[in-house]
Protein backbone atom coordinates (compact mmCIF):
# COMPACT_ATOMS: atom_id res chain seq x y z
CA UNK A 1 0.00 0.00 0.00
CA UNK A 2 1.63 2.99 -0.68
CA UNK A 3 -0.57 6.13 0.94
CA UNK A 4 1.65 8.84 -0.33
CA UNK A 5 0.86 7.81 -4.02
CA UNK A 6 -2.56 8.05 -6.33
CA UNK A 7 -3.77 4.55 -4.69
CA UNK A 8 -7.79 5.23 -3.86
CA UNK A 9 -8.79 3.39 -0.60
CA UNK A 10 -12.16 2.11 0.53
CA UNK A 11 -13.71 0.57 3.56
CA UNK A 12 -16.83 -1.32 2.64
CA UNK A 13 -19.20 -1.59 5.71
CA UNK A 14 -22.42 -3.67 5.67
CA UNK A 15 -25.76 -4.82 6.85
CA UNK A 16 -25.14 -8.53 7.50
CA UNK A 17 -24.94 -10.99 4.90
CA UNK A 18 -24.55 -8.22 1.87
CA UNK A 19 -20.75 -8.27 2.16
CA UNK A 20 -19.06 -7.62 -1.18
CA UNK A 21 -17.58 -10.46 -1.45
CA UNK A 22 -13.89 -11.11 -3.17
CA UNK A 23 -15.15 -11.73 -7.09
CA UNK A 24 -16.83 -8.30 -6.91
CA UNK A 25 -14.01 -6.41 -5.53
CA UNK A 26 -11.43 -8.48 -7.83
CA UNK A 27 -13.56 -6.69 -10.87
CA UNK A 28 -13.49 -3.63 -9.84
CA UNK A 29 -9.79 -3.74 -8.82
CA UNK A 30 -8.72 -4.93 -12.12
CA UNK A 31 -10.46 -2.26 -14.19
CA UNK A 32 -8.41 0.21 -12.18
CA UNK A 33 -4.92 -1.92 -12.16
CA UNK A 34 -5.54 -1.67 -16.36
CA UNK A 35 -5.02 2.01 -15.96
CA UNK A 36 -2.26 1.17 -13.47
CA UNK A 37 -3.86 2.29 -10.84
CA UNK A 38 -3.96 0.35 -7.72
CA UNK A 39 -7.45 0.59 -5.50
CA UNK A 40 -7.07 -1.03 -1.93
CA UNK A 41 -10.72 -2.50 -0.44
CA UNK A 42 -11.01 -3.12 2.96
CA UNK A 43 -13.70 -5.26 3.71
CA UNK A 44 -11.98 -6.40 7.39
CA UNK A 45 -9.05 -7.20 6.02
CA UNK A 46 -7.39 -3.86 7.13
CA UNK A 47 -8.99 -3.40 10.30
CA UNK A 48 -12.65 -1.58 8.41
CA UNK A 49 -15.32 -3.57 7.52
CA UNK A 50 -17.65 -3.31 9.97
CA UNK A 51 -21.11 -5.83 9.43
CA UNK A 52 -24.43 -4.63 11.54
CA UNK A 53 -27.48 -6.22 12.71
CA UNK A 54 -30.55 -5.46 14.37
CA UNK A 55 -34.09 -4.51 12.58
CA UNK A 56 -33.72 -3.59 9.16
CA UNK A 57 -35.65 -1.09 9.35
CA UNK A 58 -33.52 1.17 10.90
CA UNK A 59 -32.16 1.76 7.48
CA UNK A 60 -35.23 3.20 5.87
CA UNK A 61 -33.74 6.65 6.08
CA UNK A 62 -30.52 6.27 4.34
CA UNK A 63 -29.09 9.67 5.09
CA UNK A 64 -29.95 9.30 8.36
CA UNK A 65 -28.57 5.68 9.14
CA UNK A 66 -25.30 6.30 7.21
CA UNK A 67 -24.20 9.71 9.12
CA UNK A 68 -25.68 8.76 12.72
CA UNK A 69 -24.64 5.04 12.95
CA UNK A 70 -22.51 3.29 9.79
CA UNK A 71 -20.29 6.67 9.89
CA UNK A 72 -20.06 6.71 13.76
CA UNK A 73 -17.63 3.17 13.25
CA UNK A 74 -15.81 5.22 10.70
CA UNK A 75 -12.50 5.89 12.37
CA UNK A 76 -11.14 9.59 11.69
CA UNK A 77 -8.12 9.05 10.79
CA UNK A 78 -9.58 7.83 7.90
CA UNK A 79 -11.00 11.29 6.76
CA UNK A 80 -9.86 12.32 3.48
CA UNK A 81 -8.19 9.06 2.63
CA UNK A 82 -10.60 6.31 2.31
CA UNK A 83 -13.78 6.06 0.63
CA UNK A 84 -16.28 4.79 3.04
CA UNK A 85 -18.82 2.53 1.31
CA UNK A 86 -22.01 0.82 3.29
CA UNK A 87 -23.94 -2.05 1.73
CA UNK A 88 -27.46 -2.10 3.36
CA UNK A 89 -30.16 -4.28 3.39
CA UNK A 90 -32.53 -2.48 1.67
CA UNK A 91 -35.05 -2.41 -1.49
CA UNK A 92 -35.16 0.50 -3.06
CA UNK A 93 -39.04 2.30 -4.11
CA UNK A 94 -37.79 3.79 -7.17
CA UNK A 95 -35.25 1.49 -8.71
CA UNK A 96 -32.13 3.73 -7.46
CA UNK A 97 -29.03 0.83 -6.85
CA UNK A 98 -26.67 3.18 -5.16
CA UNK A 99 -26.41 6.67 -3.90
CA UNK A 100 -23.36 8.79 -3.05
CA UNK A 101 -23.63 11.85 -1.26
CA UNK A 102 -21.55 13.77 1.68
CA UNK A 103 -22.64 15.68 4.97
CA UNK A 104 -23.57 19.08 4.74
CA UNK A 105 -22.95 19.06 8.61
CA UNK A 106 -19.34 17.82 7.75
CA UNK A 107 -19.65 14.82 9.58
CA UNK A 108 -17.11 13.54 7.28
CA UNK A 109 -14.73 14.59 5.10
CA UNK A 110 -14.82 11.28 3.35
CA UNK A 111 -16.67 10.04 0.16
CA UNK A 112 -19.81 8.33 0.62
CA UNK A 113 -21.25 5.65 -0.74
CA UNK A 114 -25.00 4.03 0.08
CA UNK A 115 -25.67 0.68 -1.76
CA UNK A 116 -28.95 -0.64 -2.39
CA UNK A 117 -27.84 -4.45 -1.67
CA UNK A 118 -31.35 -5.84 -1.56
CA UNK A 119 -32.64 -4.51 -4.75
CA UNK A 120 -29.23 -5.33 -6.66
CA UNK A 121 -29.92 -8.96 -5.36
CA UNK A 122 -33.59 -9.28 -6.92
CA UNK A 123 -32.88 -7.76 -9.44
CA UNK A 124 -30.07 -10.41 -10.36
CA UNK A 125 -32.26 -13.00 -9.58
CA UNK A 126 -34.66 -12.30 -11.82
CA UNK A 127 -32.16 -11.80 -14.72
CA UNK A 128 -30.32 -14.24 -16.54
CA UNK A 129 -27.70 -12.13 -18.26
CA UNK A 130 -26.56 -10.80 -15.16
CA UNK A 131 -25.22 -12.14 -11.76
CA UNK A 132 -25.12 -10.19 -7.99
CA UNK A 133 -21.64 -10.13 -8.29
CA UNK A 134 -21.33 -8.22 -11.75
CA UNK A 135 -24.45 -5.92 -10.93
CA UNK A 136 -23.04 -5.35 -7.49
CA UNK A 137 -19.38 -4.40 -8.63
CA UNK A 138 -20.67 -2.21 -11.88
CA UNK A 139 -23.15 0.30 -8.46
CA UNK A 140 -20.05 0.03 -6.46
CA UNK A 141 -17.97 1.57 -9.22
CA UNK A 142 -20.55 3.90 -10.98
CA UNK A 143 -21.10 5.32 -6.95
CA UNK A 144 -16.87 5.75 -6.50
CA UNK A 145 -16.91 7.25 -10.06
CA UNK A 146 -18.98 10.30 -8.89
CA UNK A 147 -16.62 10.67 -5.62
CA UNK A 148 -14.18 10.72 -7.78
CA UNK A 149 -15.53 13.58 -9.98
CA UNK A 150 -17.34 11.83 -12.88
CA UNK A 151 -20.58 14.02 -12.42
CA UNK A 152 -23.99 14.88 -14.76
CA UNK A 153 -24.22 18.49 -16.37
CA UNK A 154 -24.92 20.99 -13.62
CA UNK A 155 -22.90 19.38 -10.80
CA UNK A 156 -19.74 21.24 -10.59
CA UNK A 157 -17.18 20.01 -8.03
CA UNK A 158 -14.62 19.75 -10.15
CA UNK A 159 -13.16 22.15 -12.87
CA UNK A 160 -15.06 19.99 -15.57
CA UNK A 161 -18.84 20.00 -16.29
CA UNK A 162 -19.27 16.07 -15.83
CA UNK A 163 -19.84 13.27 -18.16
CA UNK A 164 -21.83 12.94 -21.25
CA UNK A 165 -24.50 10.32 -20.30
CA UNK A 166 -27.71 11.30 -21.50
CA UNK A 167 -26.24 11.96 -25.24
CA UNK A 168 -24.24 9.27 -25.93
CA UNK A 169 -24.96 5.48 -26.62
CA UNK A 170 -21.49 5.29 -27.23
CA UNK A 171 -20.63 6.17 -23.86
CA UNK A 172 -19.23 2.69 -23.12
CA UNK A 173 -18.94 3.74 -19.07
CA UNK A 174 -20.62 2.54 -16.09
CA UNK A 175 -21.14 5.95 -15.70
CA UNK A 176 -23.91 5.96 -18.53
CA UNK A 177 -27.25 6.77 -17.62
CA UNK A 178 -28.46 6.74 -21.08
CA UNK A 179 -28.17 2.93 -22.06
CA UNK A 180 -28.26 -0.22 -20.51
CA UNK A 181 -24.62 -1.03 -19.62
CA UNK A 182 -25.23 -2.80 -16.09
CA UNK A 183 -23.05 -6.06 -16.93
CA UNK A 184 -19.73 -3.22 -17.96
CA UNK A 185 -17.63 -2.50 -15.25
CA UNK A 186 -15.26 0.07 -16.41
CA UNK A 187 -15.72 3.76 -17.11
CA UNK A 188 -14.94 5.33 -20.48
CA UNK A 189 -11.14 6.29 -22.37
CA UNK A 190 -12.09 8.37 -24.91
CA UNK A 191 -11.76 6.50 -27.97
CA UNK A 192 -15.15 5.81 -29.58
CA UNK A 193 -16.54 7.88 -32.28
CA UNK A 194 -20.09 9.61 -31.67
CA UNK A 195 -22.97 10.20 -34.02
CA UNK A 196 -21.85 13.69 -33.97
CA UNK A 197 -18.26 12.82 -35.08
CA UNK A 198 -16.56 13.43 -31.86
CA UNK A 199 -15.52 11.09 -28.95
CA UNK A 200 -17.11 9.92 -25.52
CA UNK A 201 -16.34 11.78 -22.71
CA UNK A 202 -12.74 10.44 -20.90
CA UNK A 203 -13.94 9.10 -17.96
CA UNK A 204 -10.33 8.08 -17.14
CA UNK A 205 -9.20 11.19 -17.82
CA UNK A 206 -10.54 12.99 -15.99
CA UNK A 207 -10.87 10.80 -12.16
CA UNK A 208 -9.20 13.02 -9.16
CA UNK A 209 -8.01 10.27 -7.69
CA UNK A 210 -7.05 11.97 -4.35
CA UNK A 211 -10.36 14.42 -4.78
CA UNK A 212 -12.44 14.48 -1.26
CA UNK A 213 -15.69 15.90 -1.38
CA UNK A 214 -17.08 17.53 2.06
CA UNK A 215 -20.25 19.35 0.31
CA UNK A 216 -22.61 18.51 -2.42
CA UNK A 217 -26.31 16.95 -3.35
CA UNK A 218 -27.27 13.44 -3.55
CA UNK A 219 -26.12 11.90 -6.97
CA UNK A 220 -28.03 8.47 -8.37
Amino acid sequence: MHLDRQDPFAEVDLWVNYRMQETPQNLVIRAFGRHDITLHIDDGCMGGGEEFKGDPKIQSDAYYYFYKVAEAHFSTSRLGVFHHAYISSLISNNGVLGLTFASPDDVSDGDDIFIIGNEIRDIASDRDDITEDVLLAHVFMHELGHNLGLVPEGFKPVPFEGIDSYYYASYRSCMNYNISLIELIDYSDGSRRTTSGGHDFDDWGHIRLRRVATKWDVVE
